[in-house]
């Protein structure tokens, strides 16, 4: 929990005094941030093989504009998941689908589909290529308490295979040596993901276990190459 909830709840408490606004509304507010739940970006994305217009960005809020930064900065104006699309919208859904001939129906729109928050377990895919190994695990965050909640130390938490079977933890990727470029990260130091600018995770494996063959290294989605000064795929990590 943030260390800076007393401050967020007696702000909340006096702006509920001073403002028409109902009670319910802070403490749901104040709930959120206590269980520390990601709010999940309900901006619709195009979805080019399908044509489904409930598609929902799988992206967590990282913008006082509840998006998170890929549909903050590179707005596409498709609308909000849980709002029904403009014609404007509809035309384009319409316009991709004669010109590459895929099925569109207006009536599959569904706005019950939202989904408002992160959900708490999710998958990722670890491969080796050294030893052609690899395995789905799933992410399990650990939620700090008042007092050792610091907001740049960034995500933290344990992996489990599907058999619940602990197999390792993960953290935020930061650099505090300067060694990276600070273009590639945010003011906590945490490199970011070239594509939508959210902090990215690395990833350790137990030295021994018999849940896996993996070897004992840290893997990242990414790798940083100080020579060329660029983020480049390793393909080891593949998210959900």
């Amino acid at each position: 929990m943030p260390s800076d909830y007393k401050k967020i709840k007696k702000f909340i408490t006096l702006f509920n005094e001073h403002n028409d606004v109902r009670e319910i509304i802070g403490k749901k507010i104040l709930k959120d941030i206590y269980r520390k739940k990601k709010l999940r970006c309900a901006c619709r994305i195009f979805d080019k093989y399908k044509l489904n217009m409930n598609e929902q960005c799988p992206n967590a809020v990282y913008t006082v504009n509840n998006m998170c930064y890929n549909c903050d900065k590179h707005n596409q104006h498709l609308g909000f998941v849980h709002t029904y699309p403009t014609k404007d919208i509809i035309k384009k859904y319409h316009t991709y689908s004669n010109q590459h001939i895929i099925p569109f129906s207006i009536k599959t729109i569904h706005l019950g589909l939202y989904k408002k928050y992160i959900n708490q377990y999710i998958k990722i895919k670890i491969t080796d290529y050294s030893t052609c190994s690899e395995i789905i695990l799933f992410k399990v965050p650990i939620h700090c308490d008042d007092n050792d909640y610091e907001e740049d130390i960034g995500e933290q938490g344990k992996l489990i295979d599907k058999y619940h079977n602990f197999i390792g933890t993960y953290d935020t990727w930061s650099d505090y040596s300067v060694s990276v470029h600070d273009r590639f990260k945010n003011e906590h130091n945490h490199i970011l993901d070239p594509k939508d600018n959210i902090p990215l995770l690395r990833y350790h494996l137990l030295k021994k276990s018999i849940y896996h063959t993996l070897t004992n290294r840290i893997y990242k989605k990414y790798r940083f190459n100080a020579t060329k000064e660029k983020l480049y795929l390793t393909n080891d990590v593949i998210d959900n």
